[in-house]
């Protein structure tokens, strides 16, 4: 595992089994693909999450995400509250290696409209063991 400011048990990346399994799902040669450095694909999905702290340990209780897209560096979800954590640790079903805990790093949490929803968007920065 790759040495980070916050300890050497944390990844910075996603596991290479993990990108692997995202390659195979993710369309190429698209104009989302020509645009961005990896591109997104809808995804929907009610995952769990559970709040982390700066160490990546948790802080709070699981809740319940709707996925929206998903990409080789991040992950678009939709939630009924604001979220204030930076990290949230999402625990997604990847094809043949089954539940993963990947640590997404939170970067926008933004009313959806008028729904009464929000938009959330995060990068993984590693996996939880």
């Amino acid at each position: 595992m790759a040495q980070s400011a916050l300890g050497d048990h944390v990844a910075l990346r996603v596991p290479v089994e993990i990108s692997a399994i995202l390659q195979r799902l993710l369309p190429t040669g698209t104009a989302a693909a020509d645009r961005r450095a990896h591109p997104r694909r809808p995804l929907t999905l009610v995952v769990a999450a559970v709040p982390l702290n700066e160490a990546h340990q948790p802080v709070g209780e699981p809740i319940r995400l709707l996925t929206r897209d998903i990409s080789l560096d991040g992950i678009a979800v939709i939630h009924t509250e604001r979220i204030e954590h930076r990290f949230l640790s999402l625990s997604l079903p990847l094809g043949d290696t089954g539940m993963r805990q990947l640590v997404m790093e939170v970067f926008r949490s933004e009313p959806l409209g008028e729904t009464g929803l929000f938009d959330i968007a995060g990068r993984f920065v590693g996996e939880l063991a």
